[in-house]
């Protein structure tokens, strides 16, 4: 994983964070918010990845359903929200 800073500025960072293949997508922007002190953030992302399994929520069961990746594909968008667990 490498990262830059682009913009700081009005208590706000934007970074570039560029995974390698094979890095594993949750374990690496958890080592990357920690090491940057992140508490509260948002992110896209765009790629590929492989070998993943996606989770669907299915509303008339109530549950998640898990959809196995095993090819190449690629993620046109990836957005979500980072925060620190209140304890």
């Amino acid at each position: 994983m490498q990262s830059k800073l682009l913009h700081q500025g009005g208590g706000q960072r934007i970074f570039a964070v560029i995974l390698a293949t094979g890095d594993e997508v949750l374990s690496s922007l958890q080592e990357f918010v920690e090491h940057e002190n992140i508490h509260a953030a948002t992110f896209t992302a765009i790629g590929a990845l492989s070998d993943a399994v996606l989770n669907y929520f299915n509303w008339e069961k109530k549950a998640y359903e898990k959809i196995p990746v095993r090819e190449q594909v690629e993620v046109a968008a990836l957005i979500g929200d980072v925060a620190d667990d209140p304890k």
